[in-house]
């Protein structure tokens, strides 16, 4: 990862110097690129086994259910639910305050429950992931967030055409029992809801339009300005050309217009790199699992640890294929999400050349 990391600094770097407002630009560095890389980085150089994976996912799942159980609180109480766009929409608090940003955050752990359920053997594990996965999905229900409808249904998408013939057809009976009830249960309003993502027609307000603007508005600084306006400038830079102009609700065209083409093609590399470790690391865990399983020898901790560290593999890819889906809809360049995988990516890469030792 180094080399593409450094070319990813080195640009946004470069960003920051040449900014229309290098003071906007050095806040946005530094707030948030220097802080959350950092946390990226300390995940890549201290978790290299199998039971310190373990921590870091018992403990950002936790901090999850504790988010979630939240929303699932101020939904039932009211305190976190007031009118948005012709529908009572449940909000979050802090960096997630929005609801598209709230119902984005729900999205995050569900791959993690759906993967790592069945190795969870307490009962108390058992249902503090069943409580996560259905805090989660009521965060995303409640949210009214037409994103968080289109991520959800992507992600059982991802979990269809990346688990085994079992797991699909027990995933098929599920969705062939709940849908049924979701229609029947659902408030009238949602259901509007998701459908208007398709049909277009909204109770109230006009997000489409305002998202196509912005759309039109992005492209216009990207034709204008091609080698970038500098880190976190879009807006200030907009302001001289348009109208009330709004931050970018698309993590492409921030790319574009902030760090330029050139920067493009480098957060590309990025995230194929990344996309390129987890299906190495993925493949490489399932032959030692098809080795296990061909092999007289056994050793139940060490597989053990082979089958947690591919169940974290897996949810970690669609959690990252997911994230790349949804920021079409919004923007995420200079947010945590990049370097949690880019950490957890090489962790996993890590553990499993261990496990790999240990097995040889």
């Amino acid at each position: 990862f180094a080399p593409y990391i450094i070319a990813l600094f080195s640009v946004m770097l470069l960003q920051v110097v040449f900014a229309w407002y290098p003071d906007r630009a050095w806040y946005v560095f530094t707030e948030r690129v220097l802080k959350y890389s950092a946390m990226g980085l300390l995940i890549a150089r201290f978790v290299k086994a199998p039971q310190q994976l373990g921590w870091l996912m018992f403990v950002w799942l936790l901090a999850c259910w504790k988010g979630t159980l939240e929303g699932v609180v101020g939904g039932i109480t009211g305190s976190l639910i007031w009118e948005n766009q012709g529908i009572m929409r449940l909000n979050g608090v802090g960096l997630w305050s929005h609801p598209n940003s709230f119902s984005e955050f729900a999205l995050g752990p569900i791959p993690f429950c759906f993967y790592l359920f069945p190795l969870a053997k307490k009962r108390w594990l058992q249902l503090g992931i069943i409580s996560l996965f259905c805090f989660a999905t009521y965060v995303v229900i409640y949210t009214g967030s037409r994103t968080g409808y289109l991520g959800y249904i992507a992600m059982l998408i991802l979990f269809f055409f990346q688990s085994s013939q079992k797991v699909r057809k027990g995933l098929l009976i599920a969705l062939m029992i709940l849908i049924p009830i979701t229609v029947v249960y659902l408030p009238q309003d949602y259901q509007e809801r998701f459908l208007s993502s398709f049909s277009g027609k909204e109770k109230e307000g006009a997000s489409k339009e305002s998202r196509m603007k912005l759309y039109r508005e992005g492209w216009y600084v990207i034709t204008h300005h091609p080698f970038g306006v500098g880190v976190g400038n879009f807006r200030e830079v907009a302001n001289i050309y348009f109208k009330d102009p709004m931050d970018q609700h698309c993590l492409y065209t921030e790319v574009l217009t902030e760090i330029g083409i050139q920067g493009f093609i480098v957060f590309m590399l990025v995230l194929g790199k990344i996309f390129s470790i987890l299906k190495n690391t993925k493949n490489q865990l399932n032959e030692m699992l098809f080795i296990y399983e061909t092999s007289e020898t056994h050793n139940e901790y060490l597989i053990c640890d082979v089958r947690f560290t591919y169940a974290v593999v897996q949810s970690i890819l669609v959690y990252f294929q997911l994230r790349l889906f949804l920021d079409i809809f919004g923007m995420d360049l200079y947010g945590i999400t990049w370097w949690f995988v880019i950490g957890i990516a090489s962790s996993t890469f890590f553990v499993m050349k261990k496990l790999k030792e240990k097995m040889a």
